[in-house]
């Protein structure tokens, strides 16, 4: 009988200990102040970071004049180029906002201080997005005006990812319970004027 009891309690034991391992907690957990934000890249390397919608990129670095032959409804602003290790396209950019420095320590927050409450060990389940269309990144910029980081999103299905990413900034959001950060992204695009993406 009291092996029939111990069986029984620790296969308890092991089920609650499996289910505990399972559940994240995401949210306002970080507490890096803007300074500490500041040293983490790509925020240590930025000289400015803009926001942007795009429809579509072109394979390889392209100019102006590729924009006329774009036989498309909506009004491309202008093309900016990605030349990283394994990127090598340009964005056909709709919408354009530069942030101002209020803006970088908002979105530095959001970054670095919405995260898991403790952060996993080994694999954790991830949530695979249906599709990927993105239509929004983050640009940072280095001081030759050339692109050092980009953070890609789709809102639509909430696919991201981020090149390159050192820090794991983006590492954590396809748990589940960390992709109401996207919803907290897409407010803070929202806010502040890109449209086309945002709201699909």
């Amino acid at each position: 009988m009291k092996n029939i009891f111990g069986l029984f309690l620790l296969l308890l034991l092991s089920l609650g200990h499996g289910s505990f391992a399972q559940t994240y907690k995401c949210g306002w957990y970080g507490k890096k102040t803007i300074e500490e934000r500041n040293k983490i890249f790509p925020f240590d390397k930025a000289v400015k970071i803009s926001l942007i919608s795009f429809h579509g990129r072109m394979h390889g670095i392209v100019n102006e004049e590729d924009n006329k032959n774009s036989n498309v409804s909506i009004k491309i602003l202008k093309t900016q180029g990605i030349l990283l290790d394994t990127v090598d396209w340009s964005y056909k950019i709709v919408e354009e906002i530069l942030l101002d420095k209020k803006s970088i320590n908002a979105l530095s927050n959001i970054l670095i201080n919405y995260t898991l409450k403790k952060i996993p060990r080994g694999n954790f389940p991830v949530e695979i997005a249906n599709c990927y269309t993105p239509r929004n990144a983050i640009l940072f910029f280095d001081e030759k005006n050339e692109v050092l980081c980009y953070y890609e999103m789709c809102f639509e299905c909430g696919g991201t990812v981020m090149k390159p990413d050192p820090a794991g900034l983006d590492k954590y959001s396809d748990i589940r319970e960390c992709q109401e950060r996207l919803n907290v992204l897409k407010d803070f695009f929202r806010k502040r004027g890109i449209k086309y993406g945002v709201d699909y």
